[in-house]
């Protein structure tokens, strides 16, 4: 496993972990997320329909950041280590059976944004990302973002 400390901790941290093993091979897996980002952005809408109080906000907010992510992996000469924790971000988001199931609670959600905000930390993606997608500055200033993911 890369030597990148997270910071993350009990059940989230083995959730993440287990994403993380998941995507070693990850060259096949970039194309195939994206696709997965649509379904999951369709079946977030869905949720939001049945639960106005599904944090819908922040479900939008991490799809496109997760299709940035996915768009640092295509870089060319990417850091495999960095890709790997980006794409197991990606996979833990689309992944319902994580610590929190995201559209079963207000909370839901929560779980991922922490492993999002910890992985752009440990490699200071924030501006990389925010160039890929500006539109990404109000996702990074929301409440869910804040104070998270400060990388050990």
């Amino acid at each position: 496993m890369p030597e990148v400390q997270l910071g993350l901790k009990g059940s989230l941290a083995d959730c993440f972990s287990n994403e993380l093993c998941a995507v070693k091979r990850h060259v096949r897996l970039i194309q195939s997320f994206g696709k997965n980002l649509i379904n999951y952005a369709a079946q977030a809408q869905k949720a939001y329909e049945k639960n106005e109080f599904l944090d819908i906000d922040l479900a939008r907010g991490m799809i496109a950041c997760g299709a940035a992510f996915l768009k640092l992996c295509e870089e060319e000469g990417a850091e495999v280590t960095r890709t790997e924790f980006l794409l197991a971000a990606v996979s833990y988001l689309l992944n319902d059976d994580d610590d929190q199931p995201d559209f079963e609670s207000v909370i839901g959600l929560e779980d991922d944004a922490e492993v999002f905000q910890s992985v752009i930390s440990a490699f200071q993606l924030e501006q990389k990302l925010l160039e890929i997608d500006p539109k990404l500055e109000s996702f990074f200033k929301h409440p869910a973002m804040a104070n998270k993911g400060e990388a050990k």
